[in-house]
């Protein structure tokens, strides 16, 4: 019987390891599991897991912080749970939208819920804020106000604007960041590794030997634009005979529109195309027909995104899918630890979804 990949929810498409990491987790915070941990043998037995399953699940918790792995020592657990009679330092968080777009997908309310979930069982408030006027300039005087008015004990960023993270990065607030930080903003931020997905995706193009390639992505001054197109300029780079084009426009329907008109009636005109948001994938693959070009005999595409959607659409779109769970994990994380200094970013990389849009070029 053939599976149809549309017909799968992603939701259940994580790594073995990343269960067996979340069952120990739970079992670390619910005081199970504690101090020195069993040698791997014993835990492999009580998880049912393979060695190499095992010791994936706890390098991961490591990189998260709950557990210290020592040569010749095993792993064991870090305490990082407040004391009952010592509630957590951050009573209540806010977290400031301020996105250019002024919409909220999907998948970033699925990260809010995880954050609210979790932070509840802390006994953390957690409350949201839009503020879609901090998109304009001279936020100061309007983020004295809203940060005077509204008292937190840590405020997380999201779809805020170079000047809004310096202002915070500037004050001594504890400040944390969903999404990438703008250049010289040192504030800890939670996102997936931009750079490393579209050269992946460039490689995944070239492994199939596309050698004309194109990227669609949206120019709206976001903090995480020039990592995602240095990495697909590196890793088309890293074919001598390979072609890159990067097309920006500004997210309308009208204007993805005009610059596939422009990329298409070039020649030689791109087989490969990765585009930046799963709603620009939906007008590419829906004006690819009307202009006769088929997906993938004469055009692959992977959009950088997820959405629900694209699941409906046939054929059904490569695409990159990221955890919700793990974006707010590692938010949670951060909030919870009260780092005192600014810690390297924490980046993850998303699953790749191949599906049934990415083929061979036309011969």
């Amino acid at each position: 019987m053939k599976i149809n990949p549309a017909a799968h929810t992603p939701f259940h498409l994580r790594a073995f390891h990343e269960q067996v990491a979340d069952n120990l987790q739970e079992r670390i915070l619910s005081g199970q599991l504690a101090g020195q941990l069993p040698p791997e043998r014993e835990l492999c037995l009580l998880m049912n897991v393979s060695r190499p399953i095992l010791r994936r699940a706890l390098h991961r918790l490591r990189d998260e912080g709950l557990l210290r792995i020592g040569r010749g020592r095993g792993a064991e657990v870090v305490d990082v749970r407040a004391p009952r009679d010592d509630p957590p330092e951050a009573r209540r968080v806010i977290l400031l939208y301020a996105d250019f777009s002024n919409f909220i997908s999907r998948w970033t309310l699925m990260v809010i819920e995880e954050i609210l979930h979790e932070l509840a069982g802390h006994g953390v408030q957690f409350e949201m804020r839009m503020e879609p006027a901090l998109g304009r300039a001279r936020v100061g005087s309007r983020l004295r106000t809203l940060v005077g008015r509204h008292r937190a004990d840590a405020w997380i960023l999201a779809g805020t604007s170079a000047a809004v993270q310096q202002w915070f990065a500037n004050q001594p607030l504890k400040t944390l960041l969903m999404g990438n930080a703008f250049p010289d903003v040192r504030l800890p931020f939670v996102n997936d590794d931009l750079h490393a997905v579209t050269r992946h995706a460039a490689g995944v193009f070239l492994g199939m030997g596309h050698r004309n390639l194109a990227y669609l992505m949206r120019g709206q001054g976001s903090a995480g634009e020039a990592r995602e197109e240095a990495g697909f300029r590196e890793g088309v780079a890293a074919v001598p005979d390979a072609r890159c084009q990067v097309v920006r426009h500004d997210g309308s329907p009208e204007r993805v529109r005009e610059r596939m008109v422009a990329l298409f009636s070039r020649r030689p005109s791109p087989t490969a195309l990765l585009v930046s948001h799963a709603e620009d994938a939906l007008t590419a693959l829906t004006w690819f027909p009307r202009n006769r070009l088929r997906t993938p005999q004469d055009v692959s595409l992977i959009s950088f995104q997820w959405a629900a959607f694209l699941g409906r659409i046939s054929p059904c779109p490569a695409w990159y899918y990221a955890d919700p769970q793990d974006h707010a994990r590692k938010i949670c994380r951060l909030i919870l630890r009260n780092p005192k200094t600014v810690r390297p970013p924490q980046l993850l990389f998303p699953k790749f979804l191949k599906n049934e849009t990415i083929g061979p070029p036309p011969a």
